[in-house]
């Protein structure tokens, strides 16, 4: 009778054992989750691979020929607003 009380409460507190182990292992699980949330919010972007299609993530790279072109643009730009200062015209007051 001894022996069989003894094995009813051993078997009881291995289930109990087993259900903690299984708490246990959920609320890691929701740790895990929570960092891997926490961290995709974080760097999320550096994480995603970029999208071909719209171009998102793609360095935008520019001939020497449209260089050649923004600098053109800009002396001419540039020549334009000192002569109109030197002459008076652009001042506004």
């Amino acid at each position: 009778m001894a022996n069989r009380l003894i094995e009813l409460a051993l078997e009881a507190l291995e289930s109990r054992k087993t259900r903690i182990e299984s708490e246990i292992k959920e609320l890691r699980s929701q740790i895990r989750r929570g960092i891997d949330a926490f961290l995709t919010a974080r760097m999320g972007a550096r994480r995603r691979k970029p999208d071909r299609r719209s171009g998102t993530g793609r360095k935008r790279v520019r001939t020497a020929a449209s260089r050649k072109a923004q600098s053109l643009k800009m002396k001419e730009y540039w020549a334009k607003r000192r002569a109109e200062s030197a002459s008076g015209a652009g001042k506004r007051r």
